[in-house]
């Protein structure tokens, strides 16, 4: 049985007060026969600092971008808005499938012909339809307009018949008219532009 060698390092032994005895020393012995280790073999590998992060393969980031197919939507988006049709075309239609009504009743597929017929939808048809048998239930002159041209401010009327009774010392501007008439400066300046009135002045003096 041999024996490995073992050398003891000089230098001063100290020891903490806790530690048992020999405990030092034994803390300074070499085992000579054992291979040396070299540290940058057992130190563990670092990534360096500069180097890039690599996201993993499946990760959300790297998911391969696909194009959204917006042509076949927006197509889609188009086709179901609402038609608006002049109201002349309006008024064919209507005509059109009362034509093919029977005591003002439909059986169905006057609608599907009428469709085809002036290439509007199916449910613009059967609107336009509704819109106007409803008016000859109440007895009143039909009506199928799309109703776009009713909206907005509402025009004014002002009777320029009035102005013929208004006395000359009243109405010599625009300020002493408006009043007489009940309407605004602005209102009676348009109308002036319109032609609907216009200003007149008399060469003679008294």
């Amino acid at each position: 049985m041999m024996l490995s060698p073992r050398v003891y390092l000089p230098g001063a032994r100290l020891r903490s007060p806790s530690a048992p005895i020999g405990q030092s020393q034994r803390s300074r012995v070499i085992d000579l026969n054992m291979e040396p280790v070299d540290s940058q073999e057992t130190a563990p590998e670092t990534a360096p600092e500069n180097a890039p992060e690599t996201a993993p393969e499946n990760s959300p980031g790297n998911a391969p971008e696909i194009a959204p197919e917006t042509a076949p939507e927006t197509a889609q988006e188009n086709a179901c808005r609402k038609t608006v049709l002049p109201n002349e075309k309006r008024r064919e239609i209507f005509d059109a499938v009362l034509a093919r009504a029977k005591n003002g009743d439909l059986k169905g597929h006057e609608t599907t012909e009428v469709s085809v017929q002036f290439s509007v939808p199916i449910r613009t048809v059967q609107r336009i339809w509704q819109q106007g048998k409803s008016c000859l239930d109440q007895g009143i002159p039909v009506d199928v307009s799309s109703g776009r041209s009713r909206c907005g401010r509402k025009k004014i009327e002002v009777d320029v018949s009035k102005l013929r009774d208004i006395p000359i010392s009243r109405r010599r501007t625009i300020k002493d008219v408006a009043k007489q008439l009940g309407v605004s400066k602005t209102k009676l300046h348009q109308m002036k532009q319109e032609g609907a009135i216009k200003r007149v002045s008399n060469p003679m003096k008294p």
